[in-house]
């Protein structure tokens, strides 16, 4: 269990990190229409979120089904490996969380996590290779609420201590 809680928290801690650098960049040059760099830039965002993603995902799965390496990149697929009830407890956690996806009157479809990442399932291989790709749609905002939900969930299920040596002893 110990290494696979230490491959689990590298997982997601690296999520966090491109999430932050996805959110940092936003703030650069590069979110100016007269950049000449706009088009090849316009890839990287979709395609570090879902990054950011599939590793939260695995971290879970990792944590509860061992350190096997996880050949998928399908965020639905990973999301569909994880417990039933870890499912609905993110689903639970993002209802809560972001309120303005649940079904309403003016809403009445609503959004939930799974069909967002349906939506997004293949994203990191469609936005990396974004010369190929005849159509597509992201939303940046969507993934991101969802990668906060998982994450945050996901740093519940353990502590973390930082333990020093007495230096009475």
């Amino acid at each position: 269990m110990g290494q696979e809680l230490t491959i689990a928290i590298k997982m997601a801690n690296t999520a966090d990190a491109l999430v932050a650098r996805v959110r940092e960049a936003r703030k650069g040059p590069f979110t100016t229409p007269s950049n000449a760099r706009l088009f090849a830039d316009i890839g990287i965002d979709p395609m570090l979120l879902a990054l950011a993603m599939e590793l939260a995902l695995k971290a879970w799965i990792t944590l509860d089904q061992g350190s096997k390496i996880i050949r998928e990149h399908n965020l639905s697929k990973l999301f569909d490996m994880l417990q039933p009830e870890q499912q609905e407890k993110i689903e639970s956690d993002f209802r809560i969380a972001c309120p303005w996806y649940n079904q309403s009157y003016l809403n009445p479809l609503g959004k939930d996590v799974a069909s967002i990442l349906d939506h997004h399932a293949d994203a990191f291989v469609k936005w990396r290779y974004m010369h190929e790709m005849t159509h597509g749609s992201f939303s940046s905002s969507d993934m991101e609420n969802v990668i906060e939900s998982v994450l945050r969930l996901f740093r519940a299920r353990y502590t973390s201590q930082t333990l020093t040596r007495n230096s009475a002893s």
